[in-house]
């Protein structure tokens, strides 16, 4: 890796809101990424509250999962919405994110060689650069009502599980 491509690493793991920029969310702002750093925490469970249209799900979500993949590469994430399909969405993003030329690019010089699929189903997909063999993927998707039972995950992010809709309903939201 050149020093360059070092530099470049670095600016994006401090300010994830510019790989955000990258991949067309340019309405993130350096409060996205203090946002995402307070949600992608190593070694605790942390939440976030915003007011909607805040960005949250772009920021935390769509920018987020990708950014953490590209530094933390042999991670298990577990996306977790109100219904499957809602999850299955959401990786779709990711998915079409993974196969623009720029995070491409990206994630070699983190890597070493551009990302390929080895798993690409609708709520489970891996890359060639997650080098443990799990039966969990580099992300997972979960509808509310979905069993876990078995898997193990590093990160576990609920993300618009209570909707507008749910709002009003006491067993919903519980």
């Amino acid at each position: 890796m050149t020093e360059g491509e070092r530099q470049i690493l670095v600016q994006l793991r401090k300010e994830p809101h510019r790989f955000g920029w990258l991949i067309g969310k340019t309405k993130l702002r350096p409060m996205h990424s203090q946002w995402v750093h307070h949600v992608w925490h190593p070694t605790q469970s942390r939440a976030l509250m915003a007011h909607r249209g805040s960005y949250k799900s772009t920021g935390i979500v769509e920018v987020g999962v990708p950014w953490w993949l590209m530094f933390h590469p042999n991670d298990r994430i577990a996306i977790c919405r109100n219904t499957k399909t809602d999850a299955e969405q959401a990786i779709s993003v990711f998915r079409n994110t993974m196969r623009m030329p720029e995070v491409r690019e990206l994630f070699k010089m983190a890597h070493g060689e551009y990302p390929e699929f080895t798993v690409d189903q609708s709520d489970h997909v891996s890359w060639s650069f997650k080098k443990t063999m799990t039966r969990e993927g580099n992300i997972d998707g979960y509808g509310i009502d979905s069993s876990m039972t078995g898997k193990h995950y590093d990160i576990i992010l609920c993300d618009d599980i209570v909707t507008k809709e749910d709002r009003y309903s006491h067993a919903k939201r519980q």
